[in-house]
């Protein structure tokens, strides 16, 4: 058997025709005679093709766009940061036995992995744990990273403790305090306390995936 043609290569042709197919589906979409790519002069049909392939590529772009835009949406306007301290948490994950995953999604909501973070409230690094607590788990240095991880996942575990897992009173317990929960047998009724809510747990599902934290549960 001799050699095949360069310009019958089986990856080239399959490429033209899958092309030619997106070409006449667009051309119908608009009402366009499909059979009119056929009747092209070659230099033509090459500008058209040109022109679609940019055309597809703008929309492929502002698909992209729509669902980032959905994304935030659904994260109350934010969208969750990359994974920072994956040492730290992993630590305080096993130390006091929370997911890191949820101790992932608590940092990112609280200050977005920025840990000389301070609330207009007082709290302070990565956890945006307050004075009081501190003093509670003697915690001299909130803006250290590693201690203030350490600080914030044994509160949470304590939390857990207290209202026996349920993640949603757990998070509204550390956003609006453990009173406030006791004070309303369940979640607060505040915005902001459901946002929170929301949010970290959108974040948690979003940081499941994370090969550090899969690896890790």
């Amino acid at each position: 058997m001799g050699k095949n043609h360069p310009n019958f290569d089986p990856n080239f042709i399959a490429a033209h025709k899958s092309l030619m197919i997106s070409m006449c589906s667009f051309f119908e979409h608009w009402h366009v005679d499909c059979n009119y790519l056929l009747v092209m002069k070659t230099k033509t049909l090459i500008f058209v093709k040109l022109v679609f392939i940019i055309s597809f590529a703008f929309y492929y772009a502002h698909s992209l766009k729509n669902t980032y835009d959905r994304e935030v949406a659904v994260n109350g306007g934010n969208t969750p940061s990359s994974i920072k301290y994956i040492e730290q948490i992993i630590e305080a994950s096993k130390t006091h036995k929370i997911n890191p995953a949820l101790i992932a999604a608590v940092i990112a909501a609280e200050s977005n992995f920025k840990p000389n973070a301070r609330s207009y409230a007082g709290a302070k690094g990565l956890m945006q744990i307050n004075d009081v607590t501190a003093r509670y788990l003697k915690i001299r240095n909130l803006y250290d990273a590693k201690s203030n991880i350490n600080a914030g996942t044994s509160y949470l575990s304590e939390l857990s403790n207290m209202f026996g897992g349920d993640l949603k009173l757990v998070l509204a317990a550390y956003n609006a305090g453990p009173g406030a929960v006791k004070k309303f047998k369940g979640i607060p009724p505040y915005k902001e306390t459901r946002r929170y809510i929301k949010k970290v747990m959108n974040y948690m599902s979003f940081y499941q995936s994370h090969p550090d934290i899969a690896q890790s549960i």
